[in-house]
Formats: C-alpha cells, structure tokens, sequence
C-alpha cells in the first residue's frame, strides 16, 4: 500500500508555483460577528468562494472524486501504519536499551560479586554491608538478563542496532508528517466540499433534517 500510495501522489501533476495551502471555510451565517457586518460578510464569502475552488481544482487533479476518497482513505491508513512503525521502533529501542543498561551493570559488578561469593557466611555478611549496592545491582542485573532469548549480545552490538532504528525512525517520522501535511489538505479540501454541496441543498430538504 505504501508503494501504491506514492506512486499516486508521484502521478499528481506539478505545479510550478507553489499554490497558496487550501484553508477551511468560514461558517459565514454561525458567526454572529461575519453575518452583521456588511464589509465582513462580504470578504467571507470571496474568501470561501476561493477555498472552495482551489478544492474543487485539487480534486480534478487527483483524477475526480472517486480518485480523490480513495487516496484519501489510503492516507488515513497509511497514517496509521507509519505510527504503528514509529511505536514498534521506540518499544524495540526501549528493550534494547535496558538489556544493554543490565549488560554494563552486570560487567560492572561482577568483580564485587565474585569476591562476595567466594567468602565464607560470617565474611559475606560484613562484606555485603559494605557493598550492598553493587551486589544487589549484579543479582538484578544478571536476572534480567537470563529472560534474554536466544543469546545476549555485546552492549557495543546493541548499540550499533539502536542507531540503525533510530535513523530507521527518523525516515519514518518524514514520511509520516509527509503524509500528516498531505491528509490535513485533502481533509480540508472534502469539507470544504460537503460544505459547497450543502449550500446547494434544497431549502425544504434542509428543513428536512433539521425537524428529524
């Protein structure tokens, strides 16, 4: 889908000059302050009479508006799978993470753990007093890395893999807000639409719905 999605986008026609962003209409006649004021209601209505123009010529470039809602929907979808990607990247950076803290904790106390271990229970008790914090350190440290499946790698192999996913989630992060910049315009471009359309509705059909 991600391939198809930017094949399509790729396919749109370009335009030379970069266009002014398509903006949201204003609700001319639910603003008490736009629908009293002459000169105001006035610019609000060129205003949307332009937005909706610029949506309507967006759509016809995507090929109509069947075209339009499918590309639309696809973005929607795709929003959902980048973000996925960029949650599954940090959950697998934050397991790493602590895997290779446990690594460093555990080469950092073994020298105490291992001359702890090798007292006998009279010497262990005064010892670990005094080096209660590297022991408990080791004994967690090595617990948690015994969950580690299959093997434990080396903190300097886990670091090299967190860089990688960082600049994996870096690219991810530009494609999301790419497709965040281009689903906000098309999400604007299909209101503005609705709203043409129920500018057009008839008088009677609007009284309709409303006493429903």
């Amino acid at each position: 889908m991600k391939r198809r999605l930017a094949e399509k986008v790729a396919a749109i026609p370009h335009r030379t000059t970069v266009p002014a962003p398509i903006r949201s209409v204003i609700d001319i006649e639910g603003n008490e302050k736009i629908s009293s004021s002459p000169g105001y209601k006035q610019w609000a209505a060129i205003f949307n009479l332009k937005q909706r123009s610029a949506s309507l010529n967006l759509i016809q470039q995507y090929g109509g508006m069947d075209a339009f809602m499918e590309l639309y929907k696809e973005c929607i979808g795709m929003k959902i799978t980048l973000s996925r990607d960029i949650n599954g990247i940090d959950a697998e950076i934050k397991a790493l993470s602590k895997v290779r803290d446990n690594l460093r904790a555990f080469g950092r106390t073994k020298d105490v753990y291992k001359q702890y271990r090798s007292l006998n229970e009279k010497q262990r008790s005064r010892f670990y007093r005094d080096h209660k914090a590297e022991i408990d350190t080791h004994i967690v440290a090595k617990k948690e890395l015994s969950k580690v499946k299959p093997s434990i790698p080396t903190a300097k192999a886990i670091t090299s893999k967190i860089e990688q996913l960082k600049v994996t989630k870096a690219d991810t992060y530009v494609r999301y807000r790419q497709n965040e910049v281009k689903l906000k315009e098309m999400d604007i471009t299909r209101k503005n639409l609705e709203s043409l359309i129920r500018q057009h509705e008839p008088k009677h059909q609007k009284i309709h719905e409303l006493s429903r």
